[in-house]
């Protein structure tokens, strides 16, 4: 048994069964035609509009049936992926998807059998991402990115990883909010900006002026008309029904504030355990506010969970490592649509109860003090 587990113990093997994961979700999707892989689609075909100066944010139904919704710097991105076949560029999408998320795991201040946990644990749920074609990943990665990067005093990479995220969702740079308890943050901030301008400047290399400025026209017309909590209500999710949209807003505002206060005051307790805990706190936000309430069977949810456990797991505290993984359980059950019995699928608590649940037990847990100061070890 202790050989089997020394093997899947091992970086490479751990990096084969995430290759893995990915050319068989590939071939699956590929498989199943256009309508499984429609969001490759969508940015395999963005690069074209934008060189033929049309807008990035309209419906295409010859193409695909989806609509583009990233920053525009995402089309040059993807760009050389959109120079191979539709069947061999998704398998590349994926694959370097999964290896940005391998990585980034890999770069957190952990220990390695944490970091196999780590790998092993999202594993499910990056399968499920991956099919469904979600963006959560990226973002993931790019948090856990932002974070290693500040405790390794990598400023420039760390200023470049929330903006990068924010082009895949605008609620992603909630990440760069965790350099106030880094210090140097006034030449943060100015690389920040610095990353910002590149990023924003960079489309008109492919295009004219006029229209790059129609562009970015064209993506805040998108934001204002897609940009809220709600966005899929009339499909089935939990939301606008339970609270409105202002008042998600108004209590994410004031509890976020609250934490971040509370603990830049509280700063010589900060510890490596609770900067891994204020990012799982900034993924759970980012979850409820660009899904609503519906947060269950979301990557940044598992993501939080498994920071959550793995800090209490270190801290021996029976009762939280119980709860974060019966929680996790409960999100990859959601996620795969397999349920115990037929009343728990009419049940909310699939789609409110994890998200919650870690989201009030990291709103207590964040405003308690911590004795130990633990930098030493970032």
């Amino acid at each position: 048994m202790k050989q089997v587990v020394m093997i899947f113990s091992q970086r490479k093997v751990i990096l084969a069964c995430y290759l893995a994961v990915s050319l068989l979700t590939g071939i699956w999707q590929f498989a199943l035609g256009p309508a499984r892989y429609d969001h490759f689609l969508v940015l395999n075909s963005a690069f074209d509009h934008l060189v033929a100066q049309q807008n990035l944010y309209l419906d295409y139904p010859d193409e695909y049936t989806g609509r583009f919704s990233y920053h525009p710097i995402v089309v040059i991105l993807f760009a050389p992926i959109g120079l191979l076949s539709a069947g061999w560029g998704m398998l590349l999408w994926l694959l370097l998807i999964a290896c940005i998320l391998f990585y980034a795991i890999g770069r957190l201040p952990l220990s390695y059998d944490d970091r196999v946990l780590f790998w092993w644990l999202i594993l499910v749920e990056l399968g499920i991402s991956l099919n469904l074609q979600l963006h959560d990943p990226l973002i993931g990665a790019l948090g856990l990115l932002t974070l290693s990067s500040l405790q390794r005093g990598q400023s420039k990479r760390a200023a470049l990883y929330p903006v990068l995220a924010c082009c895949l969702h605008p609620y992603a740079i909630l990440l760069g909010a965790l350099f106030v308890f880094y210090p140097n943050r006034r030449r943060y901030l100015t690389q920040v900006l610095v990353w910002a301008l590149v990023v924003c400047i960079a489309p008109l290399y492919f295009t004219t002026i006029a229209h790059f400025s129609r562009l970015y026209m064209d993506w805040a017309g998108f934001l204002s008309q897609n940009l809220n909590l709600f966005p899929v209500t009339s499909t089935g999710r939990i939301g606008s029904s339970i609270i409105s949209e202002w008042e998600i807003y108004l209590a994410g505002g004031f509890c976020f504030t609250l934490i971040w206060v509370y603990n830049l005051v509280k700063l010589e307790n900060i510890d490596r355990k609770k900067m891994l805990l204020l990012l799982a706190y900034c993924f759970l936000w980012i979850s409820v506010l660009q899904n609503g309430l519906w947060t269950a069977s979301n990557f940044l949810t598992s993501l939080s969970l498994i920071l959550f456990f793995l800090v209490n797991k270190q801290q021996t505290k029976t009762f939280l490592i119980v709860l974060s993984l019966s929680l996790l359980v409960v999100t990859f059950f959601a996620g795969l649509d397999m349920y115990v019995a037929d009343w728990i699928k009419d049940s909310a608590f699939l789609e409110l109860g994890p998200g919650i649940v870690i989201l009030l037990t990291l709103q207590c847990w964040l405003l308690g003090s911590n004795r130990q100061n633990d930098y030493s070890t970032l």
